[in-house]
């Protein structure tokens, strides 16, 4: 289990990326990677995805233009997910279903790892926090999901109904080596916990990318 917890959460968050071909990357004067919109206490937010310098972040501002949050550094690169079966680099959704979306996004922090976020917004402090993805058996969080098997088309991290999340991973064993598995999380209270840890079924569309290394 602890070589496992390895695989998803001690994944460096430091390591150079190189820069992914297959990924469309905006140039020096155009650092928006994407662009959405949020409603929160009836007032309209602009949500920006950004990279500057190598370091991706997003910002969130009033129609007006001014600053209201912007989230630590992300990772280093853009990265998809998917949602709603399509894959997506930015989203808002209520997934709580507390009436208030939550800001989702990935990015990629090394050659092949990748880290999903789900932000949830404090009424209180009127800021935007990171929500866990957890072990319950373990008690270890982290306040995003790793994926270290890079899937171009996002389906390495997958939300599926209920919102659930799937992410694609290698698990470790001393008599086999590292396979490819999926990592199955449930909501649950505000945050994602870790139910299930699977080998990817060999049948499974994602096996022969996984194989490949792509």
């Amino acid at each position: 289990m602890k070589r496992i917890l390895a695989s998803l959460f001690c994944t460096a968050m430091l390591l150079s990326a190189p820069v992914f071909a297959d990924l469309a990357l905006p140039g020096e004067d155009n650092p928006v990677l994407s662009e959405n919109s949020i409603v929160l206490n009836q007032s309209k937010y602009n949500v920006v995805k950004r990279i500057d310098s190598g370091t991706v972040t997003l910002k969130v501002f009033t129609t007006e233009g001014k600053e209201m949050w912007v989230s630590a550094p992300l990772g280093e690169q853009e990265k998809l997910f998917t949602l709603e079966g399509a894959a997506s680099p930015l989203a808002i959704k209520d997934l709580t279903g507390d009436g208030v979306p939550e800001l989702v996004t990935a990015a990629m922090t090394g050659p092949e790892s990748s880290a999903l976020y789900v932000f949830k917004f404090d009424n209180d402090s009127q800021k935007f926090t990171a929500m866990n993805f957890r072990y319950e058996k373990e008690n270890l969080s982290r306040d995003f999901l790793v994926s270290d098997m890079y899937q171009k088309d996002g389906q390495d991290l997958v939300f599926m109904p209920e919102n659930k999340v799937r992410a694609l991973g290698r698990i470790y064993s001393e008599e086999t080596g590292p396979t490819a598995g999926f990592y199955f999380f449930e909501l649950k209270e505000n945050e994602f916990v870790c139910t299930e840890v699977a080998p990817v079924p060999v049948d499974a569309p994602t096996a022969p990318a996984v194989e490949e290394g792509k």
